[in-house]
């Protein structure tokens, strides 16, 4: 969430973030909060400070801006994966077996969270062994995440995988209701775990 602020002429503007550490669920009291406890002090037991107003007029802050290359840049991403994904000739089966021309190379799993409001998507390739291990997992939200003998404070839309890398992939993508091939967050998964040798 950001803020946009005019000037009264409404001849200059910015686009701003301004968070404070709560968040309490109410916009209004967001808004109250953020602009008393945050970055930019508007709100103070003196009544309103206008020199704050200047100061972000001048800050020439454009959030809305890197927000919108932001979101294209996910898009590019999302469908170069997708892309991927297809050429790699990768699949899921009914059993969520993952399967490269047909044969098995690994597994798939979507879960919640003990909260029953978050959820997880799992990976795992396939040893000589047939035995499944995990190298990978992507968490909607969730604190203190124990993974590859590391503890990630917070995981919010984030892939951790065995080789340490992270990628952020929106919950967004997520048809977790629907059958794998469907689902554009497990395919964008797959396609990170194959282009990174995870599974083959």
């Amino acid at each position: 969430m950001y803020y946009e602020v005019f000037s009264a002429d409404e001849t200059k503007s910015v686009s701003l973030y301004n968070k404070s550490e709560k968040s309490p669920l109410s916009l209004e009291k967001k808004f109250l909060i953020d602009f008393t406890l945050g970055e930019y002090k508007l709100f103070t037991q003196n009544g309103i400070d206008t020199s704050v107003v200047t100061a972000m007029l001048e800050s020439n802050l454009n959030v809305e801006e890197e927000l919108k290359n932001s979101s294209a840049d996910a898009n590019k991403e999302k469908e170069r994966l997708i892309k991927l994904f297809k050429d790699a000739r990768l699949d899921f089966d009914k059993e969520g077996n993952i399967l490269k021309d047909r044969k098995i190379i690994g597994s798939f799993k979507r879960k919640t969270d003990d909260n029953g409001v978050n959820y997880l998507y799992e990976i795992y390739n396939i040893d000589q062994n047939l035995n499944h291990n995990i190298v990978g997992v992507w968490h909607s939200l969730k604190s203190n995440v124990g993974f590859n003998g590391k503890t990630y404070p917070t995981v919010n839309n984030q892939l951790l995988f065995i080789n340490d890398k992270v990628y952020e992939i929106a919950g967004s993508n997520s048809s977790k209701n629907m059958q794998l091939s469907m689902d554009d967050l497990a395919i964008m998964i797959t396609a990170y775990a194959f282009e990174n040798g995870l599974i083959k």
